[in-house]
């Protein structure tokens, strides 16, 4: 069945190893945000927003990464992600924002991969730091940076991140994870 499977989804891996000297194109940098556009959203309100740094605030922000995602410090572009509740549908209680996020970066981590790109998406970072520097006004929430840049040499990374990089890239079973015609919990483990 993997056969099957798009090659984006198969080539897509959260890639640590980052060309520190290659930026990325400005056209590229649009087509990922085009990506983003086209993403399903409730209602079409498209609740995402993104910051953009690449220039005099990137040195900065890295900063703000946790000590587990020094790796990003090579980056030359990362994406911050942001959103609020009211941006988004609200139906039965049910806040559609986080899910138009979600759909909204797969479409630019796809496009990364089609671009070339290492694409990260982490949640390791100082969310206060992070709005402070950028300006992001207070009733948002950062949801995610995405650490986007050029593939590196191995022989510029500590050894800590060539053994995450050395990992194979596994999934659960679908077994563990979806139901047929009823939630139960026979074929699941957690």
């Amino acid at each position: 069945m993997n056969d099957c499977l798009h090659p984006l989804i198969q080539q897509r891996r959260s890639e640590r190893i980052i060309d520190p000297g290659k930026t990325v194109e400005p056209e590229k940098i649009m087509l990922l945000l085009e990506a983003a556009r086209w993403a399903p959203s409730c209602g079409n309100r498209q609740s995402w927003r993104f910051v953009i740094s690449r220039g005099r605030l990137l040195d900065e922000l890295k900063n703000h990464l946790s000590r587990g995602n020094n790796w990003g410090r090579n980056a030359p572009l990362i994406i911050t992600i942001a959103s609020k509740a009211d941006l988004g549908c609200q139906i039965e209680e049910r806040d559609y924002y986080t899910l138009d996020l979600g759909l909204a970066m797969e479409n630019m981590l796809l496009q990364g991969v089609h671009l070339g790109l290492i694409m990260h998406p982490i949640a390791g970072f100082d969310e206060a730091g992070v709005k402070t520097l950028l300006g992001i006004p207070g009733e948002y929430r950062i949801h995610a940076l995405l650490i986007v840049g050029y593939p590196g040499s191995f022989s510029d990374v500590d050894k800590r991140t060539l053994d995450k990089e050395a990992m194979p890239r596994e999934r659960k079973s679908i077994e563990t994870f979806v139901f047929w015609e009823q939630w139960n919990d026979v074929n699941n483990h957690e």
